[in-house]
């Protein structure tokens, strides 16, 4: 078996289910797992590191740190999941209570990145916040290329989200976006990320992010249109041990690219801050690359 999918097996089978039993192990299964990818895949490296140098204008030793910190980030994520499974009644104290956020008004569309802790975001956000928010995402399928080990893991994660949520992810096909666009206009919300790269989904559109052209996923500015709902960028950032949710303006509906511009100038201030907490960097799809 090839070193990569020897320890992508070992990681899921036996390594995260570990990271359980503690706060402690928990870190330090995010660290041990970071450094492990940060060496496994050099092209990856090279990347990321190029992508991050050219966007915040920092040197290839900070570009590297900086990518080093998301696989820790993305690793954590997993650990936090896997422990808030194993500890029902703890999960919600992971996060600080937000000093001030915007009151929930009408429907709304909360858009999101690969950062942090989505997920556990959404959980928050359902359990404290906005009950009838509802998680948009694209469904586990065989043309989305997984480790049986990990597609296992990720089987069990929407499982226990969709217990702990108390309803099921709505998918992005067509039913799906059809129930989605029902829950709006009938005042509802909707919680999805918006920086998915635009060579895996249906409706993608380009969109300049740290003065690169890059394909993303657009359904969620066509439904936002459709409905009349408002987009609220939201993440949830990583503080030590505890997460907090931050929150962007709101915008307005309009126009699908200028709503998509707008979301992203809001979520590139996030990325901008917390640039380790982003997992993307090596992943998002160049508009060029994607005419080719």
């Amino acid at each position: 078996m090839p070193v990569a999918a020897a320890w992508t097996s070992r990681r899921y089978r036996w390594l995260l289910p570990w990271s359980a039993r503690s706060r402690r192990t928990t870190q330090a299964y995010a660290r041990l797992s970071g450094r492990i990818e940060l060496t496994l895949d050099p092209e990856r490296r090279a990347r990321a590191g190029a992508r991050i140098a050219r966007a915040l204008g920092c040197s290839a030793a900070a570009a590297d740190r900086i990518f080093a910190a998301s696989l820790v980030s993305e690793a954590q994520e997993e650990a936090d999941t896997v422990w808030s499974m194993r500890h029902a009644q703890t999960w919600p104290d992971l996060f600080r209570a937000p000093a001030d956020e915007p009151r929930p008004r009408g429907a709304t569309v909360y858009v999101t990145l690969h950062f942090g802790s989505p997920i556990l975001a959404f959980l928050d956000l359902r359990h404290r916040r906005v009950a009838d928010v509802r998680l948009m995402m694209r469904p586990l399928s065989p043309a989305n290329p997984m480790a049986d080990a990990k597609r296992a893991f990720a089987v069990r994660k929407v499982a226990w989200v969709t217990t702990t949520s108390g309803c099921e992810p709505l998918p992005t096909d067509a039913a799906g976006t059809a129930r989605a666009r029902e829950h709006l206009v009938a005042g509802g919300a909707l919680y999805a990320a918006i920086d998915v790269p635009g060579d895996v989904v249906s409706r993608a559109a380009a969109v300049t992010l740290f003065g690169e052209r890059i394909l993303v996923s657009a359904g969620m500015m066509t439904l936002a249109r459709l409905t009349g709902a408002a987009l609220q960028p939201v993440v949830a950032v990583r503080r030590g041990e505890t997460l907090a949710l931050r929150y962007g303006a709101r915008i307005p509906p309009g126009n699908d690219t200028e709503t998509l511009t707008a979301a992203f100038h809001e979520v590139t201030r996030f990325i901008t801050d917390d640039p380790g907490q982003w997992w993307l960097w090596p992943y998002i799809a160049p508009e060029q690359a994607a005419d080719g």
